[in-house]
């Protein structure tokens, strides 16, 4: 309705042009028109320089009513498509998530994921600009139309004249462009799968070293997909210097009949300019007609995608009422299954087994064999062709699906974490489950280490990663190793002294197959679990006890200094080992010479390790003191800002790395106890003296950065 208004507002200006040329600055009495009787309530004021006032300020009030109309218009249309798209967007994803698995098991998610976010936001833009628009251009032509025949009918015709021929070929251009842009459409959904899948399965291209393959395919999608949008722009360029021409013509037309009416008097010349003035109306919105038509044949293209998943039928998650108490018995009786668009290659084939309630049972085979089939048909993820599956007696097909899947817990291959905590997503799968009882089932799992990260901080005051690299410093153990082995020493345990099954233990370990488990116990104890339990001897590793503890008897110069911050430009490297940071110097010179790193400041080289996160490894930075950085990050080097901190400096002797470690052992087992200090966390670092660094009388520096315990 505002829309409309203002389309009013706008239409009615030409004709106030032609009451102030012929009527206030002319002779030509007022006629009868609404305009011309508003002019009229003026009298004799609406002529001379009087007159151009009025009529500049009733212009200038039609404009200010066309402005407020816009607005009220935007900014309803604006509230209303946005909640009519919230409830398009919200359905399509509730239908989304209740499709079978069969659909989603051949569904491109990233052609679902384009369905539900670009194809969603072309109707809003259509909802909230095109249709408005196309609204308000109609109406505007028509009612254009209508007071151009109340002016001359003559005239108006010929100004009408190439409206149909417009017509016609607008849509014309609206039946091209909507098939190229459903098969744009349909490349821009090729390309965003590419992107999805290359990013879902990057551990698997990073592995087998596939970049380059998939650099060349997202090429492909992406070349394949601007080809298209090309012949897309070609289509809105032809239909722009169309439209464009046969504007200039019917400008033309009018100009021409409307000054030989003139000249013969039939019409003033106020009226020519009015009508010069409709013309100019006329053509804006014959001008934006082709983005207009364009971006709602894009708009047709996302409902027919977005309509063609509403057209599949939702899974019928409660078909039955059949809800039997589940004890656990289930057995399979010549079941057969073949995976949609593979009927000639069945997956099961005549399978018969029973499971017992309160047994375990392994299904072993290779890959495609058909154990995960199995799986999916107890679940109801698939229904099998032929044969039986009975739980207790009762037909599986018979059961409800929502309370079937309610009942089984399945593990997958590959596990799946929502991007949220470990907490969080235990609670999942029972959302009323307390916090407490969350941690009991964690517990159980042999989870409840990741559900607080945070407890080993709070016991021993560092973070995990740093109490990491101090218990292997310590102990000459790495942390994960040691809790690796005390696992298997349990796992050895158990296997003596109870009658659990060994995939029941390799589970209560943390192994979800038995022959991960066996590799990791043969790995410490060199013989397999079932060798064990036969009375084989494995290995016992004890339970560590720490203590900090001064024993005294070691010498080695210490002394507390508080250093100035300062930076470091070299080459770093994150998540290493500490028996690789030998690489990280030959990779710094060959960046550049010894030479050219000493000239960035004073000559002092350094190996820092700097914001430890993964408990497993460290962060490591070879390089010299810099001042000079813009000569640093011009020779490709990375800089380390290190604060300004207390430190424990420690003069070593002797030959790298026995030193490093030595001078490491007594700063945490022997000076920070005594004297009350912990490591604070800030960076620390080697300063290299000169000489050979594998001679048993080279000396070097070992700074720790200290606070009060």
């Amino acid at each position: 309705m505002f829309a409309l208004f203002a389309q009013i507002a706008a239409a009615l200006q030409p004709g106030l042009i032609k009451i102030t040329v012929d009527s206030v600055l002319g002779n030509e009495p007022l006629m009868h028109t609404a305009l011309e009787r508003l002019v009229a309530l003026f009298g004799a004021a609406a002529k001379g320089t009087n007159g151009l006032l009025i009529m500049a300020a009733l212009i200038l009030a039609f404009a200010i009513c066309r402005s407020i109309f816009t607005f009220l218009q935007m900014n309803t249309a604006n509230a209303a498509t946005e909640r009519i798209i919230q409830n398009v967007r919200n359905r399509l994803y509730n239908h989304i998530q209740l499709l079978p698995y069969t659909y989603h098991a051949n569904a491109k998610t990233g052609n679902l994921i384009q369905r539900c976010t670009s194809d969603v936001d072309t109707i809003r833009i259509a909802l909230y600009s095109q249709i408005p628009e196309t609204v308000g251009s109609v109406f505007l032509i028509i009612y254009t139309v209508f007071l151009m025949m109340q002016s001359n009918i003559k005239l108006a015709l010929v100004s009408c004249a190439v409206l149909p021929i417009t017509a016609i070929f607008s849509g014309i251009f609206f039946y091209v462009i909507e098939k190229q842009f459903k098969t744009a459409a349909d490349r821009e959904a090729s390309m965003t799968a590419v992107l999805q899948e290359s990013l879902t399965g990057i551990r698997v291209i990073k592995a087998f070293t596939r970049q380059q393959y998939e650099m060349e395919k997202f090429k492909t999608a992406s070349e394949a997909y601007m080809k298209r949008n090309l012949i897309v722009i070609r289509c809105f360029a032809f239909f722009w210097s169309g439209s464009d021409f046969l504007s200039y013509i019917q400008i033309f037309i009018v100009i021409l009949y409307g000054s030989f009416l003139a000249y013969r008097g039939e019409i003033s010349v106020g009226m020519l300019i009015a009508f010069i003035s409709y013309i100019g109306i006329l053509i804006q919105p014959v001008r934006q007609l082709g983005r207009i038509l364009g971006n709602i044949g894009k708009a047709c293209v996302s409902v027919d995608r977005i309509e063609e998943i509403f057209r599949e039928e939702p899974e019928q998650l409660f078909p039955s009422d059949e809800k039997p108490e589940i004890k656990g018995d289930i057995v399979f009786d010549s079941v057969s299954f073949a995976y949609p668009g593979a009927e000639n290659t069945p997956a099961l084939d005549n399978v018969s087994f029973t499971i017992k309630r309160g047994k375990t049972a392994a299904i072993l085979g290779p890959t495609g064999s058909g154990k995960s089939s199995l799986v999916h048909l107890l679940d109801r993820l698939y229904d099998y062709t032929s044969g039986s599956i009975t739980i207790d007696g009762i037909e599986l097909r018979s059961i409800d699906k929502g309370w079937i899947r309610s009942q089984i817990g399945l593990i997958l291959q590959e596990p799946f974490l929502y991007a949220k905590t470990i907490m969080e997503n235990i609670k999942l799968a029972a959302p009323g489950t307390s916090d407490s009882a969350a941690r009991r089932y964690a517990r159980i799992a042999a989870l409840d280490g990741e559900i607080e990260p945070k407890k080993i901080a709070e016991l021993s005051g560092y973070s995990a990663a740093m109490f990491s690299r101090i218990f292997s410093i310590l102990t000459g153990v790495p942390l994960q190793e040691y809790i690796r082995r005390r696992k298997m020493t349990m796992a050895a345990l158990d296997l003596l002294s109870t009658d659990q099954k060994i995939i029941d233990i390799a589970v209560k370990y943390g192994y979800d197959a038995a022959d991960a488990f066996t590799v990791a116990f043969k790995a410490i104890h060199g013989c397999a679990p079932s060798e064990i339990r036969k009375g084989k001897n494995g290995k016992v590793y004890s339970k560590l006890k720490l203590s900090l503890t001064v024993n005294g008897g070691n010498e080695m110069n210490v002394k507390i200094q508080r250093k100035p911050g300062f930076k470091i430009a070299g080459i770093g490297a994150k998540g290493i080992e500490s028996s690789e940071c030998p690489k990280i110097w030959d990779r710094l010179f060959e960046k550049a010479t010894e030479e050219t790193l000493e000239a960035l400041g004073s000559g002092q080289s350094y190996g820092a390790c700097y914001e430890i996160q993964d408990p497993s490894s460290l962060n490591y930075l070879a390089g010299y003191d810099v001042r000079d950085e813009k000569r640093a990050k011009a020779l490709g080097l990375e800089i380390l800002s290190v604060p300004e901190t207390e430190y424990a400096v420690v003069e070593l002797t002797g030959k790298i790395p026995d030193c490093i470690h030595a001078g490491w052992a007594f700063i945490m087992k022997e000076f920070l106890p005594e004297h009350g200090y912990r490591h604070s966390g800030a960076p620390d670092f080697e300063v290299y003296g000169n000489g050979d660094m594998y001679a048993d009388d080279y000396k070097m520096e070992l700074w720790v950065p200290i606070e009060k315990g």
